[in-house]
């Protein structure tokens, strides 16, 4: 009899504002999977919480207007997928789930969670990895026991009275400020303050997507630098070190997902390069982190500043980590081994 084939389970979509960047990711990561060696299982999270997989998922056309009657609504339990309709029936043991989920649920430790308590591997980072990184503020006081540098901040909640919180964040920090959700990526509700009329606006605006704030200190001109990291073989293995290029003052979610040029390897000093290399190994190491992450940072004369921490970066930030899709289809297999 031949052995049947391991179920890797993939999972994308969710309820989160960064979805359609998250089908992106997991479409490609099923399309990279050697049907010869592994049984891929799509699992699309819809926005109504549920589960749903069915072969028409592999079709990006799908996702314009998802019909979900044309999938099948599943459930994860004991180590198994199971179907939902005409009670739990098990159609197959999972070997391991591929967390492709970005923002809320996927990246904040909610999905790693989950398949804990199901039994069954993932390959993303453990919960507190997750839960850790993903919120900005509890990011910042993470790296101040490491030792490594983040711009001058304040945190507010929303809880809290704007107009004070406002006058507290510019005696503090001065102006102009940077104001962005401390749980949403993809530069999604970010706001440059140049006045001090525009903090409470901005504070009001991030707070539409998350219930604390992070406001930092402004650098003039500081440069953006992202590093991709994992481990495989025992080796925290990272990237060469990319500089987003934008024409905005700001990097937009267009420039991030929608054609933003890049320039890689980027054309900065060996000592820097191997500086934020380090830095990026210190902090995946110190979050006993597992699968693909990106560092992004800022670097401000000499000076660099860990800016965010990706646990489920977009494309698993494949453009940085290999020469190409094949090649990051091998590094792909080395993972789920």
């Amino acid at each position: 009899k031949k052995e049947e084939l391991k179920t890797l389970a993939v999972i994308f979509g969710g309820e989160s504002c960064e979805a359609e960047v998250s089908v992106i990711t997991g479409v490609m990561a099923l399309n990279l999977i050697d049907k010869k060696e592994y049984s891929p299982m799509p699992v699309y999270y819809a926005k109504n919480g549920k589960f749903y997989t069915g072969e028409i998922l592999y079709d990006t056309d799908f996702y314009k207007n998802p019909n979900l009657n044309l999938l099948e609504e599943i459930t994860f339990l004991s180590g198994g997928v199971y179907t939902v309709r005409n009670n739990l029936k098990l159609i197959k043991k999972v070997a391991l789930v591929i967390n492709c989920l970005h923002g809320g649920f996927g990246e904040d430790g909610s999905i790693a969670g989950y398949f804990n308590v199901v039994k069954i591997p993932f390959l993303s980072s453990s919960l507190f990895a997750q839960s850790t990184s993903f919120d900005k503020i509890k990011t910042k006081l993470f790296l101040q026991g490491l030792g490594v540098k983040t711009v001058d901040y304040v945190a507010v909640y929303s809880g809290e009275s704007v107009s004070k919180s406002a006058k507290t964040c510019v005696e503090k920090l001065g102006l102009p400020l940077i104001i962005k959700p401390s749980t949403l990526g993809s530069s999604i509700g970010i706001t440059d303050a140049k006045t001090e009329e525009d903090v409470p606006l901005a504070l009001i605006n991030a707070f539409k997507y998350s219930d604390g704030a992070l406001v930092e200190k402004y650098l003039e001109n500081a440069m953006e630098i992202n590093c991709a990291v994992y481990r495989a073989k025992g080796q925290t293995i990272t990237s060469p070190c990319e500089k987003p290029l934008s024409n905005n003052q700001l990097l937009t979610f267009e420039d991030k997902y929608f054609g933003g040029e890049r320039e890689f390897p980027a054309n900065i000093s060996k000592s820097l390069s191997n500086k934020i290399q380090a830095t990026t190994k210190k902090i995946y190491d110190g979050l006993f982190a597992s699968g693909i992450m990106r560092m992004d940072y800022l670097v401000s004369g000499q000076t660099v500043y860990l800016n965010e921490v990706n646990s489920i970066p977009g494309s698993l930030s494949y453009y940085l980590l290999a020469d190409g899709l094949t090649e990051f289809k091998s590094l792909l297999k080395t993972l789920i081994d």
